[in-house]
């Protein structure tokens, strides 16, 4: 149940050169703005944003955090549209392409990163592709990032969203195939 008045989805989408991110809130309603409470990752001290309804807009932070698999901070964010209370997070992360004596290398806030990685095609024991729990997917994810990886090839499957999550949580980029039919 959610209240007639309710967001029904959340688009971030930051911008390491204008130093913030662009937000736009879906919502359901007549209500013309969405307060934003956005916490900063390493003081969790909250600014307080009042932005239009279902139009992108851009909130500027200052001494943004970047997240980076070594570094993995995130942004938690509370969205509030009448009585709808939903919250959220991001990270300040940025994917290019560098150019390093001659060769081309995948980036992340501009510095080069090599992705060591390993294919994880999300079986469980007991349960096949569904994981059993959220603690499961943590201690496999903790599992990873133990052994030194960055990265994980996610293979034939897409997970539920909590696996992702995590990801961001923990540092772990993942590379996503085309699952098959």
């Amino acid at each position: 149940w959610v209240d007639e008045q309710h967001i029904t989805d959340v688009l971030f989408k930051p911008d390491l050169q204008k130093q913030g991110v662009y937000l736009e809130v879906s919502t359901m309603g007549d209500l013309e703005d969405v307060e934003v409470i956005i916490h900063q990752p390493d003081t969790k001290e909250s600014t307080t944003y009042h932005i239009p309804a279902c139009q992108q807009a851009f909130i500027a932070l200052n001494n943004i955090q970047l997240w980076s698999p070594d570094h993995p901070l995130l942004y938690d964010v509370e969205l509030i549209y009448g009585h709808d209370h939903v919250t959220s997070y991001f990270g300040m992360r940025a994917f290019s392409q560098v150019e390093i004596n001659g060769h081309h290398y995948m980036a992340i806030n501009g510095k080069p990163i090599f992705h060591y990685g390993l294919l994880d095609q999300g079986y469980y024991q007991g349960t096949l592709m569904s994981p059993p729990s959220d603690e499961a997917v943590i201690k496999d994810l903790k599992l990873v990032k133990s052994l030194g990886f960055n990265t994980i090839r996610k293979h034939v499957k897409i997970e539920n969203s909590r696996f992702y999550y995590h990801c961001d949580q923990l540092g772990i980029l993942v590379m996503q195939d085309m699952v098959n039919g």
